[in-house]
């Protein structure tokens, strides 16, 4: 992969909103230029917000009450697990549903705004139980949105996307806010690329979690509804404030800490750092869809808003929200509203090194930290250690305990450190869980809190030796996905997506993740279960699964989230490509013999199919999905081919000479 072309393709920043909260006014500040006026991005989970503000607009029309069990609305919704029937709107919007997490399969595809997701959702969730008891704490969940997304078509009668566009965008005359459903030209998306190969748009058919496309102009416009300028035309002030209120179930970090992760309904953050050490109020969502990263933080008292968004493949709405913060700084310090000096920077951290009480010691041990894997905690006289078990570059990182009984990640270096050139991590520990708050500082930009609990000790799970053994065999071996559809994201992956493996660890027996030691972590109920149930709040205990091993037909394959992966050992791995390729029903993947390596291939690829190219480490180096897909492909050595597409398909494949 062309690393260099995937990182920074296009970057669109706007502040559009001032006024002091005197004037009520609401009027232009720095427009945008009118290249970009246009440009629309995939929002993300920003798209969150949007469906929360529709759920609150029937709450104005009288047609919905926020702690009414949905299934008061939506008859057709039943889940294996009784306790869904206790279920809210509410639950939903502040992520306590209790539902597993991202239900994903065929949900996030490339060039292609098929329904499938949306409308088989109510079915998948059908066999599914619930994590926890609706309402017992949040953790984020995408399928929460999804769900009030039909929830708002089934009240309302309309499309999720009219429902928005006439509600909210023909109100505020939103040209740019549109949907994978919407009728709009795609070249006005800004680019998205797989290395150095520009592809076709991506649609996200969890509208409602995160689907939605706009352009930085609307997407502030829009915020406009949630300042205290807004006369609640659009939506009614005391729907504002609810959705501004802190509904957090559970959230373990003292209050104390700068917060990111304190989830109103709808937005990520209601009392949003590093704005509230400054005296002043700040809602904000970030959001990430396949190839776009966006961050929107509005300042209501001061009709306030920033909406930054990228295109690329190796960043994250992190950055986006470092951006956003300094806007918002300067404009704050232009019109006088804070302190000259005000700066985001890191916070000065006690370093003063105390001898560990015996009492702290007792917790060492693992944590299960969720999507972040299983977290190795030890102390010597001085430090604690810690670790990831199975990480791909294992190893300890030192963190010093102070006088104010925390412990201090040493030199910048620290646990999970989620990108940027410099930083630092505060770990400690609150009533069995693992907690953070992390420190992100990248060159020329403000410095970012992060601050959850990451990880809960682990349960001990006893099994037989017989038990152990039939995993251990199984670790190592890879998956490979074959259920998701011609167009899905999932096989423009590669490495990260399209192929999964089994990891087992002596340290942790009872427990399986995925490679080099990935979450979640998976407990072994039997030869051929594992399920993920942790209670972890906010952040890590999302996405929870089950993963069941099947055999048919003499074929193992790996069944987890609702996707089916193949057990690579039994693809097959051709000496010779040339003929035909037929699908029957899933993906066919072929391994490419070492005597193949260097030859140049041509591959007719029929309609409503997809074919992608891997190197030996399972990079996705080439796919039909680019918006101007190579005639000829040179086959890497020791790579692999996947063939997608409706049943029937044939691909057509020929050396060239």
């Amino acid at each position: 992969m062309n690393k260099k072309a995937a990182i920074i393709l296009t970057v669109s920043i706007l502040y559009l909103f001032t006024a002091t909260a005197s004037t009520a006014e609401i009027s232009p500040q720095t427009p945008l230029p009118q290249a970009l006026k246009g440009r629309m991005y995939g929002i993300g989970s920003v798209s969150k917000v949007f469906t929360a503000a529709a759920v609150m607009k029937l709450v104005d029309q009288g047609k919905l009450e926020l702690d009414e069990p949905i299934v008061n609305y939506i008859p057709d919704f039943t889940m294996r697990d009784g306790r869904y029937v206790d279920i809210t709107a509410r639950m939903l919007l502040n992520h306590s549903a209790g539902f597993m997490g991202s239900t994903g399969n065929n949900g996030m595809l490339f060039g292609n705004n098929s329904r499938d997701f949306h409308d088989n959702f109510l079915k998948t969730l059908s066999v599914q139980s619930l994590k926890a008891a609706p309402g017992e704490f949040s953790v984020y969940c995408n399928d929460g949105f999804t769900m009030a997304e039909i929830l708002v078509e089934y009240i309302s009668g309309m499309t999720f996307t009219d429902f928005i566009d006439v509600y909210f965008s023909q109100p505020l005359g939103l040209k740019n806010i549109k949907t994978p459903q919407s009728d709009f030209d795609r070249d006005l998306l800004a680019q998205i690329y797989q290395g150095a190969s520009e592809i076709n748009y991506e649609a996200l058919d969890c509208i409602g979690s995160g689907g939605i496309y706009s352009s930085m102009d609307d997407l502030v416009r829009y915020s406009t509804i949630f300042m205290d300028a807004a006369d609640g035309s659009i939506l009614s002030k005391h729907s504002v404030e609810e959705m501004a209120k802190d509904q957090h179930q559970n959230p373990v970090v003292p209050e104390v800490w700068p917060q990111t992760n304190r989830y109103g309904l709808g937005w990520d953050c209601v009392e949003n750092s590093p704005f509230k050490e400054l005296g002043v109020k700040a809602i904000a969502k970030g959001g990430d869809s396949i190839r776009y990263h966006t961050e929107l933080i509005v300042l209501p008292e001061y009709n306030l808003a920033a909406a930054v968004s990228a295109s690329g493949f190796e960043i994250s709405s992190a950055q986006s929200a470092q951006v956003a913060q300094e806007i918002i700084l300067a404009v704050l310090i232009e019109e006088g509203l804070v302190p000259s000096d005000s700066e985001f920077k890191l916070p000065a951290l006690n370093a003063e090194k105390e001898k560990i009480p015996e009492n702290i010691k007792a917790n060492a041990g693992f944590y299960d930290a969720g999507i972040g894997g299983i977290i190795s905690i030890d102390f010597t006289d001085d430090d604690m250690i810690a670790y990831f078990v199975g990480n791909k570059n294992e190893r300890g990182y030192v963190y010093n305990y102070n006088s104010d009984g925390e412990f201090i990640g040493e030199k910048g270096e620290f646990l999970g450190k989620s990108g940027g050139t410099r930083g630092a991590s505060v770990l400690g520990f609150i009533d069995g869980y693992l907690v953070q708050r992390e420190y992100i500082e990248d060159t020329g930009l403000s410095c970012a809190p992060i601050t959850m609990p990451i990880g809960v000790k682990l349960e001990t799970n006893d099994i037989s030796p017989e038990l152990q053994k039939a995993w251990d065999e199984r670790s190592g071996r890879e998956y490979l996905i074959v259920s998701e559809k011609y167009s899905s994201a999932f096989y423009a992956g590669g490495d990260s997506w399209a192929k999964t493996e089994i990891y087992t660890d002596k340290r942790v027996p009872g427990y399986f993740g995925g490679q080099y030691g990935r979450g979640p972590w998976a407990k072994i109920s039997d030869e051929s279960t594992g399920m993920f149930y942790q209670i972890i709040p906010t952040v890590n205990g999302r996405d929870t699964e089950v993963s069941k091993i099947s055999v048919e037909n003499g074929i193992e394959y790996l069944n987890k989230n609702n996707q089916r992966f193949i057990n690579a050992e039994y693809i097959e791995k051709f000496s010779e490509l040339n003929g035909k390729i037929t699908i029957a029903d899933e993906a066919i993947w072929v391994g490419v013999d070492g005597n193949l390596s260097g030859r140049i291939i041509r591959i007719e690829t029929p309609e409503n199919a997809s074919w992608f190219v891997y190197d030996s480490k399972m990079n996705c180096i080439a796919m039909s999905l680019e918006k101007n897909p190579r005639d000829n492909i040179i086959l890497p050595d020791n790579g692999r081919l996947c063939f997608v597409g409706e049943t029937g398909a044939e691909f057509i494949l020929k050396y060239l000479e």
